[in-house]
């Protein structure tokens, strides 16, 4: 099975609303709402994302945002192995998102930056994920069991909780150094 083609998603995002100052109840808070002026406007942004295989070039711009690119990304996408990373990309521009797939059966890495979650992409990536791994007939991921979120897309997804694991990785402490933090998780796998 050969690499996927870029595909091109239309992507809206939400309304963007003033900043709260306070949260009151009742007349207090109509009389609030009637006398301060909002500080920031509302708009509507429309964007195009594509989701397709990553080239050395995202490198640079998925490092702003994703810790996986040295230790994880650059390795994969220069062996020329099995291993594949998907990118959503905003406007053919900037990634918001990526999924790594080992074409053996593995999904990982599947992040959706903030302000782009809940619309639709991290379905999206998982659904090109999943079409690299017919051949494997099965994904198997691991979640950590605080990610309520993810579980309930995984669950909806069709896989189910086969085991447990826990993940360790680094992670910057409060005084600046980085330290090995475990992380509980859940493994999940559905049979495609």
């Amino acid at each position: 099975m050969g690499l996927p083609t870029s595909k091109h998603l239309p992507f809206v995002m939400g309304t963007v609303y003033p900043p709260v100052l306070c949260r009151l109840n009742g007349k207090a808070m109509e009389r609030l709402r009637a006398e301060c002026m909002p500080v920031m406007s509302a708009m509507r942004l429309a964007i195009d994302v594509d989701i397709r295989p990553a080239t050395t070039q995202d490198l640079r711009a998925l490092a702003t945002w994703s810790g996986q690119v040295e230790p994880v990304f650059r390795p994969a996408l220069e062996s020329g192995d099995e291993r594949v990373l998907l990118v959503a990309r905003a406007n053919q521009r900037f990634p918001i998102g990526h999924v790594f797939v080992d074409r053996r059966g593995i999904i990982s890495h599947l992040v959706v930056l903030a302000g782009f979650r809940d619309q639709g992409l991290g379905s999206a990536l998982l659904d090109e994920a999943e079409s690299l791994l017919r051949d494997a007939g099965h994904a198997t991921l691991m979640v950590e069991k605080t990610n309520e979120g993810a579980i309930r897309l995984y669950e909806r997804r069709g896989y189910v909780r086969t085991g447990e694991s826990v993940e360790t990785w680094t992670e910057p402490a409060a005084d600046g150094t980085m330290e090995l933090i475990d992380h509980p998780s859940w493994v999940m796998r559905k049979e495609l």
